[in-house]
């Protein structure tokens, strides 16, 4: 008994803290509720980064490099379209060389799904081709997304472009957005009005070419619309579209290849007169490289 007594005495003697259930349970609580809260915060943040809006309109384009004539000395042109498909190739693979060397032989290309630069560690997809092409670039962004222009069209050219203008397009799904890229430049004393586009697939297909037909249509000859147009051959709009007096598909006009039916990479022109296309599948994209060489067409002389 005395022992025990003893025992007793020295446990309730003990210095040892005495740790109470109602002192720990509101510092979990909070550590709880500040996790709740960091995580919420994040995924918040990563929503807002992931979503596509459109691309600021009114904000100035980039454009970067020199081009290398004031007017093409010559009495052609070359001028195509490629979709780039964000500078992957049908391997998967990354390879912007190799879609510059599909382009060095034009005067102006018309690029379609190009990716911006990324907080200085890597330039736009259409300012990287210039710089191999020696061409000037522009970048003409569609899409936000992550914080910046990451999706768009580009142009690359070595003749000085007279006006670009950005022409934001009608979307009506809320994570696609297109837009017109309206350049020109001066060629044998004419301006040579130069229309490029990439439409819609699906939804806003049918309103957007109508826009992108209408616009080129207006204008002055010669011109030039072309561009990845999501619509092949048996479009009524496409059939309208040649139907109209002086309007040519280049490609078919001037290439000596039998064209596939599903083709939806077009060259239409107004004004000129085409001297030699190509269309020509790569390994470069999921695209071909459509390009086609045209001289301005002279006026009919009649009695």
């Amino acid at each position: 008994m005395q022992a025990f007594a003893t025992g007793l005495s020295r446990a309730g003697n003990s210095s040892q803290p005495v740790r109470h259930h109602s002192d720990e349970m509101p510092r979990q609580k909070s550590r709880f509720s500040t996790r709740i809260l960091l995580l919420i915060g994040v995924s918040l943040l990563i929503w807002n980064g992931s979503r596509i809006t459109p691309a600021d309109p009114t904000k100035p384009l980039t454009v970067n490099g020199h081009v290398t004539h004031q007017m093409l000395p010559g009495r052609t042109f070359r001028i195509g379209t490629f979709n780039i498909h964000g500078g992957k190739g049908t391997d998967a693979r990354c390879d912007l060389k190799h879609i510059a060397f599909c382009l060095q032989d034009l005067d102006l290309v018309g690029l379609n799904e190009v990716h911006g630069d990324w907080r200085g560690l890597r330039r736009n997809q259409a300012d990287a081709l210039g710089r191999r092409l020696h061409m000037q670039a522009f970048f003409v962004p569609t899409e936000r997304r992550w914080w910046h222009d990451h999706f768009g069209n580009g142009v690359l050219t070595r003749v000085a472009l007279t006006n670009v203008q950005r022409i934001p397009l009608l979307g009506t799904q809320d994570k696609k957005f297109r837009n017109i890229v309206l350049a020109s430049f001066r060629h044998q004393g004419k301006t040579v009005h130069v229309v490029t586009t990439h439409i819609d697939r699906v939804k806003d297909r049918k309103c957007q070419l109508q826009a992108a037909v209408s616009l080129f249509l207006s204008l002055a000859e010669p011109a030039i619309l072309m561009g990845d147009l999501n619509t092949t051959a048996s479009d009524p709009l496409i059939r309208r579209l040649l139907a109209v007096p002086g309007v040519n598909d280049a490609a078919a006009q001037g290439s000596k290849i039998c064209l596939p039916k599903d083709r939806i990479d077009w060259i239409f022109t107004r004004g000129l007169r085409c001297v030699a296309a190509e269309f020509t599948s790569t390994t470069a994209s999921d695209h071909p490289v459509v390009w086609t060489e045209l001289e301005i067409r002279l006026p009919t002389v009649t009695d």
